[in-house]
């Protein structure tokens, strides 16, 4: 499961009552909500993390007008939601600004929005540094009236797909051509990688998936001649968009159908062997090498913690990459966190929790069993799929020396109205007693990505993380088992 999918991204609060201090400013007015209470949050991303982390402002407004004021030193990547709708989605999802901006949004009635948001086409952008928002209001704009003309995507064919991703390329590339304002080269290149990334995403899926003989020679003519992805080539655009797209572009380039090699589980499963193939890729685009090379490692640090296959990553990492990129120190200070507290045999953090009832348990309390720990939270889509196969295997697993213990990072209330729902029904609940991820253990065990499963043996040493039962039934079975 694609961690990006599943993942809880670590927030800091900063709440305000009406302005801050900074150097860039958003300021907003919500039409008709002069008498209304509206709760705004603004999520900055920072380009140099490979974390997935954010700082997140937020206010409530009763005016209909809100401001935000923040300091960034380079070209960032923001999110606005009002009452918990996107601002700018459907369309995209974030929005490009750079220092010393000063952006107005007006934002119609709040009851126009629709399921996920308003919409970028629906705001109005003004201010200065507004030309980036409107040139990518424009461009999504000409690409959503090219999706408006296509039948369900599950009934084209794959011809159908290239051809219309063709054509939704070429109104991006003609809105660019035209489009008037004061934006810098690298903002422009920037902006148009997040509309080509969100073209090519969808088509690069029904591409990896297809078993059509076709597919290569449409991948050649629409994508590989017509240099579409040359956009995530130029200066640090990758650290912004690409991160998908070019992993996804190399597995069809180094396959005819990528379908008979296990598609992207090629990827994600045979970590090293795709390494490799990367550097062959990029071996003149050291930057996007780099890049990429650190967050795939960083992910699978994540994920797995300690065990051979990560070390053996890690190991080509270090002798692959230029040790000064900005992202080796935070790849390895990862690594050397897993290795410090996840090698097996470490004794695992002496934790005191409590369950609905308020009864505390501890470590200790598990000695004798071997102990399988489910991290999730209220929300969280991944924690969703995995509680009733977590439900199934206790069940199967019940007659054996086996504990299965599921621990919220939520705070009490969503806590307890996801239990059922985001873990297992009848499992050990217990949580961080409403410090969520600033909770000791949780700030012990660095966990970002969410689900994740961690194996305690019966003398309460850290064994690892087991295969993902979600795609690996047997695999979690053999590896609980091995402890009992």
């Amino acid at each position: 499961m694609m961690k990006k999918l599943i993942s809880i991204i670590l927030t800091i609060f900063i709440s305000f009552a009406a302005t801050a201090q900074g150097n860039t400013k958003f300021t907003g007015t919500i039409a008709g909500a002069q008498d209304s209470l509206v709760k705004v949050s603004l999520h900055v991303f920072d380009p140099l993390l490979v974390k997935s982390s954010k700082t997140t402002y937020e206010m409530e407004v009763k005016n209909g007008k809100f401001e935000f004021a923040f300091n960034i030193s380079r070209p960032t990547e923001i999110t606005i939601f009002l009452n918990d709708k996107y601002l700018v989605f459907p369309g995209v999802y974030e929005m490009l600004i750079e220092p010393s901006d000063s952006i107005h949004v007006t934002v119609p009635e709040m009851r126009t929005a629709g399921f996920y948001g308003f919409g970028i086409v629906n705001i109005g952008f003004s201010g200065r540094g507004s030309d980036k928002l409107n040139l990518t209001k424009a461009a999504t704009a000409a690409m959503l009236e090219l999706f408006k003309k296509d039948p369900q995507y599950a009934l084209q064919s794959l011809t159908y797909k290239y051809e219309s991703s063709d054509k939704k390329f070429n109104a991006i590339d003609a809105v660019f051509k035209t489009f008037k304002g004061n934006i810098s080269p690298k903002a422009r290149d920037i902006i148009k990688a997040q509309l080509y990334a969100n073209v090519f995403y969808m088509l690069s899926i029904s591409s990896i998936q297809s078993e059509n003989d076709s597919l290569r020679y449409l991948f050649d003519k629409y994508i590989v001649k017509k240099n579409r992805i040359d956009i995530f080539f130029k200066d640090d655009v990758i650290y912004y968009h690409g991160g998908e797209t070019v992993p996804k572009y190399i597995l069809l380039s180094e396959f005819k159908n990528p379908y008979y090699v296990g598609g992207d589980l090629f990827r994600r499963e045979r970590k090293l062997e795709f390494a490799k193939m990367e550097l062959k890729y990029l071996k003149d685009k050291p930057i996007v090498r780099d890049y990429l090379l650190s967050l795939q490692t960083q992910d699978y640090i994540e994920d797995k913690m300690d065990n051979p296959d990560v070390r053996k990553l890690y190991q080509f990492y270090v002798d692959q990459v230029d040790i000064h990129n900005p992202f080796y120190k935070q790849v390895k200070a990862t690594y050397d966190h897993a290795q410090l507290n996840f090698k097996a045999g470490t004794p695992f953090y002496k934790f005191a929790l409590p369950d609905p009832t308020g009864k505390v348990y501890q470590l200790a309390d598990f000695k004798g069993n071997v102990l399988v720990l489910d991290f999730w939270f209220n929300g969280c889509g991944g924690c969703k799929a995995m509680a009733p196969v977590m439900d199934e295997l206790e069940e199967e697993m019940k007659s054996e020396n086996i504990r299965f213990v599921s621990v919220s990072v939520d705070d009490k209330k969503y806590w307890l109205e996801g239990i059922g729902k985001y873990s297992g029904k009848n499992t050990l609940q217990l949580y961080t007693e409403g410090k969520e991820q600033q909770h000791p253990f949780i700030k012990h065990l660095n966990l970002y990505g969410y689900p994740q499963l961690i194996v305690v043996d019966k003398d309460g040493n850290i064994v690892g993380v087991p295969p993902d039962p979600r795609l690996d039934k047997t695999g979690f079975r053999n590896f609980v088992r091995k402890f009992m």
